[in-house]
């Protein structure tokens, strides 16, 4: 007698899983991060299986393209019985992702911008999105670079210098890969920042889960997870936790906003987009002077203007086409 077999049903843990894949996925705020986290420490059982909706969540848009995924019968007579039912299982648990989560497969198409090539670079003032070979949506922030190493395995790409946003694309069995020096970010279809500008490295995610490693052999970071609304600064291999704040999220629009902050780092911002730069007067404390605002990033003459107006500051024009603010 022949008996017909069925993929296994869902384990209860699996399914928890799937649902805060979904809440974490449909959601930006982080309204379930503390209720996720006590969850996945909770038992190793929650962490494995989150673990694995993540590893399902990439190989979902490969399956769609075998022979499985498009139900060729050829395909299950050059398989072992053993992976017939793992491909059957895996397709289970991807079609519920797509599902929760209200994914169609024409999304996995490009998105209409221009490739790039392996090596792109921004330059001073300019912030250009474009897309990737994969259709992941890249913005390259001012004075910005990234080199590509897309293999049959990974999708890596090396942030050299500047910012970068990523609107990562499903990419079916290959993780999306940011190296930014030693810092490692790994992403499932996630939207997230990491910035080089500042000397350490920041890492933002806005949509989604990423995890946070370092590629150091002698005293490797030990990998974290970051939810949506939390970011993560990275120095010297230790990684301090964060809170997005919303004025870092507005860059792609060429504006920079700024809440109350010290007016060095208001101009360490806003030089990287200028040609002509401002600078502050030697030993007179100017840069802990506060500032709330918003200005179009690359017009400093304007801010240099409203900045000389607010302090009640000289404001002057050197040889070098450097405008400077002192004292009166």
């Amino acid at each position: 007698m022949i008996r017909s077999r069925q993929a296994a049903p869902l384990e209860r843990t699996e399914r928890e899983a799937l649902e805060w894949f979904k809440r974490i996925h449909s959601d930006a705020t982080d309204k379930y991060r503390a209720a996720f986290e006590d969850w996945y420490a909770a038992d190793s059982r929650h962490a494995d299986a989150y673990d694995d909706v993540l590893r399902t969540w990439d190989e979902t848009a490969r399956i769609a393209q075998t022979p499985v995924g498009q139900g060729r019968r050829p395909f299950f007579a050059s398989v072992s019985r053993t992976d017939r039912w793992r491909y059957a299982r895996l397709a289970l648990v991807g079609a519920l992702l797509l599902a929760m989560i209200g994914v169609g497969a024409h999304q996995f198409g490009g998105s209409g911008l221009p490739l790039i090539p392996a090596a792109y670079a921004s330059s001073v003032g300019q912030i250009q999105t474009l897309r990737l070979p994969d259709g992941t949506r890249l913005t390259l922030d001012t004075d910005s670079a990234i080199r590509l190493a897309f293999s049959e395995s990974e999708r890596r790409v090396f942030l050299e210098r500047g910012r970068a946003r990523f609107e990562v694309e499903p990419g079916g069995h290959r993780a999306f890969v940011v190296a930014a020096g030693p810092t490692i970010v790994t992403a499932t279809g996630t939207t997230f920042d990491v910035d080089l500008s500042r000397g350490d490295v920041v890492v933002s995610p806005l949509r989604g889960v990423l995890q946070v490693g370092s590629s150091t052999a002698a005293a490797p970071l030990q990998p974290v997870l970051l939810m949506a609304g939390q970011m993560a600064s990275v120095s010297n291999n230790v990684l301090r936790r964060g809170r997005i704040a919303a004025s870092d999220t507005q860059w792609p629009s060429g504006m920079l906003t700024f809440e109350n902050a010290p007016l060095a780092d208001v101009l360490a911002r806003a030089n990287r987009y200028a040609a002509a730069r401002i600078v502050l007067a030697d030993d007179e404390g100017l840069g802990t002077l506060r500032f709330t605002g918003t200005f179009q990033a690359t017009d400093t003459a304007t801010l240099a203007k409203l900045l000389a107006t607010t302090f009640k500051l000289v404001l002057t024009k050197n040889a070098e086409n450097r405008w400077r603010l002192s004292r009166a």
